[in-house]
């Protein structure tokens, strides 16, 4: 366990893993499901890692754009997301380099995914935020058709978690500088949202 005294220092590192044909290129996320590492990148790339290995053991040339947002949904899947808005899901045991699903956030536009998380408790529901403000949900037991799609804001979301323990409890984060807690329409609270501005006294 960390105590907060203590000092960080840098064991390791995996250098230069997203790289365009001449330069570097920036990793967008990493992620973490024991034992597995795994970063995304502006490269497409999707490299697997683990602690113990000085070189990612395996790499998937996953878009031929920037991902910026993936989510474990099991031990042997990740769920990502492009700026062109396509969002496939990768079978981490698979030799191929192709996606077992693959489908788009918007059907009539390259909106971008920006941000992804999965249900605590309920690993194949997966919420996705975009450029354009809008919150979509999938099951991704049946990920072709979304299980629900909203507009979550006039503005790009940021960023988007589910409550850990309250599972069934979404907290969005919008460029608008609001942030909005979704409920579902069954649950007891009368309204499935409610919105805290920057410095408010709620």
């Amino acid at each position: 366990m960390m105590r907060l005294d203590q000092k960080l220092t840098m064991i390791s590192q995996w250098k230069d893993i997203h790289l365009f044909k001449s330069t570097k290129a920036p990793a967008t996320g990493v992620l973490c499901q024991s034992p597995e590492i795994a970063s995304i990148g502006e490269d497409g790339k999707l490299n697997l890692m683990r602690m113990n290995q000085e070189k990612p053991y395996k790499t998937i040339d996953a878009d031929s754009c920037s991902l910026n947002a993936a989510v474990f949904t099991s031990q042997n899947e990740i769920f990502t997301g492009n700026s062109r808005g396509m969002i496939k899901l990768w079978d981490l045991r698979s030799i191929s380099e192709k996606p077992i699903l693959s489908t788009s956030l918007s059907e009539d536009s390259e909106v971008g995914v920006t941000s992804m998380d999965r249900h605590p408790f309920q690993g194949h529901i997966v919420a996705v935020g975009g450029y354009d403000g809008m919150l979509t949900v999938y099951d991704m037991r049946k990920a072709q058709t979304p299980v629900t799609v909203m507009e979550a804001s006039d503005n790009c979301l940021n960023d988007l978690r589910f409550h850990p323990e309250r599972a069934d409890h979404l907290f969005t984060a919008s460029e608008s500088g609001a942030v909005w807690h979704w409920v579902p329409l069954c649950a007891k609270s009368p309204a499935s949202t409610e919105t805290w501005l920057p410095n408010s006294s709620t």
